[in-house]
């Protein structure tokens, strides 16, 4: 998950746009321009952590407007890159470009390292989000440089989160850990617990694909309750949502509601939209749902303009709508969607879609008795998997091609020991069953 507007480790946001609300008349009155644009940009800041981004976006571009004639100064190029920020969580990523063209052209005229840092983390999002990963990771690392040399620790604790969640999109979870850890230590050296806590959920998304399933688990167990730490908030949505993926494979659907009624839900952060989706999907296709398991998963998938083909809600959202079109028999709407996968340039996908798609062309073309095809696609899934370090996903390739090409399959009884112990290291009853079914023929 991309790190979001802060959230406080105290303190009540209503509270804090009371007083800014206040301050800002004050000043006003006053005529004193640039101080209410300064607490414009706070104002967002405290609309967006009460759920009401929009109003913090049309103040914040009123706010510009009055500074629009005024000599370039910190003030603009705060508010410009701020307002960047939130626009970009809307989704509306070309009017966050042109507000972090403002933001860059006048922090970097003004030498303000802060504003760079700030501007360039969030411009990097954007070209995230047009598919520009290498470009987008260039900013990234110059933004964290540009936190760390300006002594601001607040820009880089949030430099690390998304170089960390850049990691992750490309599934390179070693230097994701890297992020994960520096940026901890950085979170508890100055205090800030919330980004403590942000990090933490970066490191449940790589414990779940690294099958480290049980530790996962012991994280948001041992996590406090919001009211206790109110800023387990910043972490606690993707620590849920890993923990409901591992109850559903697990069988454990009570535990997946559980966790599910922990998430954050949204009517306009894109980013929280899809996530959810995608963790619908999941619930759902757990409990063989499927209809509406394809639907949230496709909605999830249709995010990608908005957020990249890399995010991992886009990514969970098109594997579980493939597979839930494939319970269904629906050859034709599985067809359709890897044949927008397959439209897209090989370097712009991540690895694991790239096996999502191998793995269903197998089915297809096992269907269409294309063997050698499938055998080919399969074991083209399961290379990925095992080179990504995903035990979970490469054993159900595994139990899938037996199941498809059959016990009598060149390999098909080591494939089918290694899915078993697999799914028995994992704790993973419904998926023990599926391989007990398939060595029995």
């Amino acid at each position: 998950m991309r790190a979001p507007l802060p959230r406080p480790d105290d303190g009540d946001p209503a509270d804090a746009l009371s007083a800014f609300e206040r301050s800002h008349t004050l000043f006003s009155e006053q005529g004193l321009h640039h101080d209410a644009a300064r607490l414009s940009a706070r104002m967002g800041e405290a609309l967006w952590l009460l759920g009401r981004p929009d109003e913090g976006a049309v103040r914040m571009e009123q706010a510009l407007g009055s500074l629009s004639e005024d000599e370039q100064d910190r003030d603009l190029a705060t508010l410009a890159a701020q307002m960047g920020r939130i626009l970009f969580f809307l989704g509306r990523l070309d009017d966050a470009w042109d507000r972090l063209e403002v933001a860059l052209r006048t922090a970097e005229a003004m030498w303000l390292p802060d504003v760079l840092s700030e501007a360039l983390n969030t411009k990097a999002l954007v070209l995230s989000s047009r598919d520009r990963p290498e470009e987008s990771l260039a900013l990234l690392t110059r933004s964290l440089e540009l936190a760390r040399e300006g002594d601001v620790p607040h820009s880089a604790l949030r430099a690390y989160s998304n170089l960390s969640n850049h990691m992750m999109e490309l599934e390179r979870w070693d230097d994701a850990a890297t992020y994960q850890e520096e940026g901890g230590k950085l979170a508890e050296r100055v205090g800030s617990r919330s980004s403590w806590w942000f990090l933490q959920q970066h490191v449940g998304f790589r414990l779940l694909a690294g099958g480290r399933w049980d530790e996962m688990l012991a994280m948001i167990e041992a996590s406090p309750a919001p009211e206790d730490d109110p800023a387990v908030v910043s972490g606690r949505d993707g620590l849920a949502w890993a923990a409901m993926l591992i109850s559903a494979r697990r069988g454990r659907l009570e535990d997946a509601d559980r966790y599910a009624a922990m998430w954050s839900r949204s009517e306009t952060d894109v980013q929280l939209l899809a996530g959810a989706a995608a963790g619908d999907a999941d619930r759902l296709l757990a409990r063989h749902q499927l209809e509406a398991a394809l639907e949230r998963g496709r909605f999830a998938f249709d995010s990608r303009n908005a957020l990249s083909l890399r995010h991992g809600a886009v990514r969970d959202g098109f594997r579980a709508a493939c597979e839930a079109a494939l319970e269904l028999g629906d050859a034709e709407t599985l067809t359709e969607l890897l044949a927008l996968v397959e439209a897209i340039p090989p370097g712009l996908l991540a690895p694991s879609t790239r096996a999502t798609r191998e793995r269903m062309r197998g089915h297809l073309d096992a269907t269409d008795g294309r063997i050698e095809d499938a055998e080919r696609r399969f074991r083209s899934a399961a290379q990925i998997y095992g080179e990504l370090g995903m035990p979970f996903e490469r054993a159900v390739v595994l139990l899938e091609r037996v199941e498809r090409l059959g016990t009598g399959a060149p390999g098909a009884v080591d494939d089918l020991r290694e899915a078993s112990q697999t799914f028995e290291d994992l704790a993973a009853p419904p998926w023990q069953e599926r391989a007990r079914a398939a060595a029995s023929g």
